[in-house]
């Protein structure tokens, strides 16, 4: 079984990584903090109102990190200042299964094909007549 202690968690990738509230994690918002529930566990957790805002943007698409760098810009704090105060919370919430992180690829797109002219106009279908 692996290690998934936040000891254990690259802090360094973990910014790419895309998180996803975990399935069996119910929640809401109270005033302006919110309460988290795992339902495995019967552990309720509050996030301060910060912790919230990062748990709200969580959205199982985008980037740690492009969701930092959208609070950075918010709040004009350094991205590279909240990335370290956010990723050890992270790893915490990793660690205690109320978000599950998948790393984003890094490996480039494959660059476009090219064909000659007229092969491209050989693969269009004719247009439908009127």
């Amino acid at each position: 079984m692996p290690d998934d202690s936040p000891e254990s968690i690259d802090l360094d990738r973990l910014p790419d990584s895309v998180l996803t509230h975990a399935a069996d994690v119910v929640w809401v918002l109270v005033e302006d903090e919110v309460v988290l529930y795992h339902v495995p566990t019967s552990t309720s957790h509050v996030l301060n109102p910060s912790a919230g805002l990062l748990w709200r943007c969580v959205d199982g698409q985008s980037t740690l990190h492009e969701i930092l760098v959208d609070v950075a810009d918010i709040y004009e704090v350094d991205v590279d200042q909240l990335t370290a105060q956010v990723t050890p919370v992270v790893a915490e919430w990793i660690d205690a299964d109320l978000v599950v992180g998948q790393l984003v690829s890094a490996a480039p797109a494959p660059a476009p094909t090219q064909h000659a002219a007229n092969e491209a106009w050989e693969r269009l279908p004719d247009p439908p007549n009127q």
